[in-house]
């Protein structure tokens, strides 16, 4: 059980750095932002669980954040 989580662990990060060198550091940093987003949206589709005003008003925080960060835009220099 440990070595197959390390195992997926290791491809995970392997993946994402190269994912991160493909698409240059602000995209994969956007990308990254979103994950709780789809989270929340798939445990609420799936899972069923509740929605509060907290998970939403969180969920409002990271996509103006997302936004913001969209808007500035610049360093997205690819390293090789």
């Amino acid at each position: 059980m440990v070595m197959v989580s390390i195992f997926c662990t290791a491809i995970a990060l392997i993946l994402f750095a190269k994912g991160v060198n493909m698409i240059g550091p602000t995209s994969a940093s956007i990308l990254s932002t979103l994950e709780p987003i789809v989270g929340i949206v798939a445990s609420f589709l799936v899972l069923k669980e509740p929605l509060s005003w907290q998970i939403i008003f969180g969920s409002a925080l990271v996509i103006a954040s997302v936004m913001l960060i969209a808007l500035q835009g610049g360093g997205d220099e690819v390293l090789p």
